[in-house]
């Protein structure tokens, strides 16, 4: 059986984007962003995630799927609009923070880009 061109390549962006995913989703809970949201790690592991993320809606737009997000296209997701991104969402929903305390922190940033980029 012969593939497309290309295929392999897809599939390999899939895999990097589930480990990426997979990793993350073990990461940092909600409840340690406080202690750990201007530390370098924290810096470089966001800008990991968004990468990831960036990929994936890559992926699903080559795929002919919704992205999770909409960015503008001259929009690159730098490690500083990255933090700001996240901590504009979770300044403006302070009043759950208890409730998602438990949360993946990469949880929470997809739902800040969803919000900060809604797609039409």
């Amino acid at each position: 059986m012969t593939s497309k061109p290309g295929f392999a390549m897809k599939r390999l962006y899939a895999f990097s984007v589930v480990m990426l995913l997979a990793s993350a989703a073990s990461a940092a809970e909600m409840k340690d962003y406080d202690t750990i949201k201007k530390t370098d790690v924290f810096r470089d592991w966001i800008k990991g995630v968004s990468d990831g993320y960036m990929t994936a809606n890559a992926y699903l737009e080559s795929d002919k799927k919704p992205p999770l997000f909409c960015s503008p296209r001259a929009l690159g997701l730098n490690t500083g609009n990255a933090v700001d991104i996240l901590q504009n969402y979770v300044t403006a929903h302070a009043a759950l923070s208890a409730r998602i305390k438990d949360v993946p922190i990469a949880v929470v940033y997809l739902e800040a880009l969803k919000d900060a980029f809604p797609c039409p």
